[in-house]
């Protein structure tokens, strides 16, 4: 130990010039970002953290290579001291030099500041949330990465450029195993995991570097051509190792059951309600599958968008990423489901995609068109050739969504965005409108009398249109598809608030209506006075409308403990819809979207509202 920290001594008293060169430039920025009457500019503090991970990394690749290219590493060993007491040593200086560096950098900031009882208190937040242990880490990887960098480039070895070719693979094969993570719904990259978690992740990242180095300085000594082959192949076996484990853990998740997942909700279903895109969630992640209700195999696909089903259920189409190779974001991916299990081809369009999110897709009868709906564009494609046959670009606004009618004419609801007129003529409020497209040409538009970021309810293939309109107070209203004009409107009332809206197949309208004390069910129809169905006084939201003119609406009431935790007290009211009775409650059961349901113990079930008989589509995820 003795000898280890002699030798990190010399290598600071080598460098002490570093650390005060740093706190030198600190009062640059600080300088510049002085104003009378203003506060310093946090320059400093901000650059602390980039200015670390470049120290790290170039002091990784100084402290022990520069030595070995020089031919003075010999000195050391030519001493009676163990090779792991050199690198340790030379290592923990550089971890050292690092912190000292950064700190300097930014003390003419911290003193300039003076919140010293806010900086111990934020010191004392990154030790207990993981974040100082995360950043300590990062810093040990860098500086490993550092020095086989220095190794592999002081070589001068034929075989450095390998290296360089496996590195890049590397980063290739990184990014690609990140994507499908995210793509799966595993790693949510919008918001980045908790530090203790990242620091966990980064620890086998920084110790196959370090590991590296221990055996350089182990077997090539002083000689730096047999060092540098020593340490490539403890890197790239290391690397090896953790892109095994890596890819075991991704075709786990690709393996994944839909029974794994806590919750599971039903998001589409296909015509003859066969498949479904079934969204599942619990400590695992998100996931998303498309599930053979009759077999029970279900199929992982990314959660890059929703599956769409064409109208007599027998195709599917999704996208996916797209290999690095062809330049470009998404492809889709067609699957026939009208075999024992489904088909799945992957479709490469002749025009990609021009934008990297797609909001909502439809499928024609018989799959052989797909339109595919992004913010500002609407495609339409030819399957499964992936030939582009039109392109419509909303350059006032925004796409909504789209379906195509029984005639193969093409039907899209789009956002018109407000316009800011001249200084006289004030503000175009923004509108709803529907778009009709026959041959990729829009043939028809009907603005409809909403706002425009009122919310779409309905679907948008029949003569009427129920949407949601997010005023004050909330209300929904019912349009006519053809002239666009409102035929009724539901506003929330003093007494009544409006909680939820469907349109029913018949056209009629049922709305819950919440309110303090009482919760009731409205069914309107056409040429017919408003039937008001109590409902207990509990917070209430609609399911699906249900064979013979049925419709599921939940109840929620406090939760209680379930085999998972705390979960809300669910039940099901199946109400008829002519005479606006309730004929049956199913206690512990909560609509899931379409004929399904979902258990208390965790099961997804399809109900039959006649006999109340439960049929278990997914069993519940296995007690551990």
């Amino acid at each position: 130990m003795r000898a280890l920290l002699a030798i990190t001594a010399r290598e600071l008293r080598e460098r002490w010039a570093l650390p005060l060169a740093t706190f030198c430039a600190g009062f640059v920025p600080l300088l510049i970002g002085l104003r009378e009457g203003e506060q310093a500019l946090r320059i400093s503090g901000i650059l602390a953290v980039p200015t670390a991970w470049t120290v790290a990394f170039i002091l990784g690749g100084s402290v022990i290579a520069r030595d070995l290219g020089d031919g003075r590493l010999g000195f050391f060993f030519a001493r009676p001291v163990p090779w792991w007491t050199i690198a340790g040593g030379k290592l923990l200086a550089a971890v050292l030099l690092t912190l000292l560096t950064t700190l300097a950098a930014a003390l003419p900031f911290l003193l300039a500041e003076g919140d010293f009882a806010g900086y111990a208190s934020g010191f004392g937040r990154s030790l207990a949330n993981g974040s100082l242990a995360m950043h300590l880490v990062l810093l040990l990887g860098l500086v490993g990465f550092g020095h086989a960098a220095g190794v592999v480039y002081r070589s001068r070895s034929a075989w450095a450029a390998l290296d360089f070719l496996l590195f890049a693979a590397a980063v290739a094969g990184a990014i690609a195993i990140f994507r499908a993570f995210v793509a799966l719904g595993v790693v949510e990259a919008a918001r980045p995991p908790e530090p203790w978690t990242l620091t966990l992740g980064l620890l086998p990242l920084a110790l196959v570097p370090l590991a590296a180095t221990g055996v350089q300085m182990a077997q090539g000594r002083s000689q730096l051509r047999r060092g540098h082959g020593a340490l490539s192949l403890t890197l790239w076996g290391g690397a090896f190792a953790l892109f095994a484990v890596a890819g075991v853990l991704l075709a786990r998740e690709r393996a994944a059951s839909p029974a794994e997942f806590e919750a599971r909700h039903v998001t589409r279903v296909a015509g003859d309600s066969r498949f479904v895109a079934l969204e599942a969630s619990g400590p695992r992640g998100q996931a998303l599958f498309v599930l053979d209700t009759q077999s029970g195999r279900a199929l992982r696909v990314p959660r890059l968008s929703r599956p769409s089903f064409s109208p007599e259920g027998r195709h599917a189409v999704w996208v996916e990423d797209a290999p690095f190779w062809r330049l470009h974001d998404l492809e889709l991916v067609l699957a026939h489901l009208d075999g024992p299990a489904p088909l799945v081809e992957t479709v490469e369009l002749d025009q990609p995609l021009p934008e990297a999110e797609v909001r909502d897709m439809a499928l024609a009868a018989a799959g052989e068109r797909v339109a595919v709906v992004q913010r500002h564009t609407l495609a339409v494609y030819e399957l499964p050739s992936g030939r582009s046959l039109s392109r419509s670009t909303a350059t006032d606004g925004e796409w909504v969504t789209a379906a195509f009618l029984p005639d193969g004419r093409l039907r899209a609801l789009r956002r018109v965005r407000p316009v800011v007129g001249g200084p006289d003529r004030g503000v175009i409020p923004g509108f709803l409108e529907l778009v009709e497209l026959a041959g990729g040409v829009p043939s028809s538009r009907v603005p409809l009398e909403a706002v425009g970021h009122a919310s779409l309810v309905s679907g948008i293939t029949g003569d009427r249109i129920l949407l949601l309109e997010h005023l004050v107070p909330t209300g929904a209203s019912l349009h006519d598809v053809r002239s666009g004009r409102r035929l009724r409107a539901f506003v929330s009332e003093p007494e009544f608030r409006v909680q939820g809206a469907k349109l029913l197949g018949t056209g009629a309208v049922a709305v819950i209506e919440g309110g303090a004390t009482s919760t009731r069910l409205r069914l309107a129809a056409d040429d017919a006075p408003d039937r008001l169905v109590e409902l207990p006084a509990r917070a209430a939201y609609f399911g699906s409308e249900l064979p013979q003119g049925r419709v599921a609406v939940g109840l929620m009431s406090e939760p209680r403990p379930g085999p998972y935790g705390t979960r809300p007290n669910l039940d099901t009211l199946v109400v008829a819809l002519a005479t606006g009775t309730i004929e049956r409650r199913e206690t512990g059961l909560w609509p899931a979207g379409g004929p399904f349901f979902e258990s208390a113990a965790g099961e997804l079930v399809r109900l039959d509202p006649d006999t109340g008989e439960r049929k278990v589509v997914v069993p519940a995820r296995p007690q551990r």
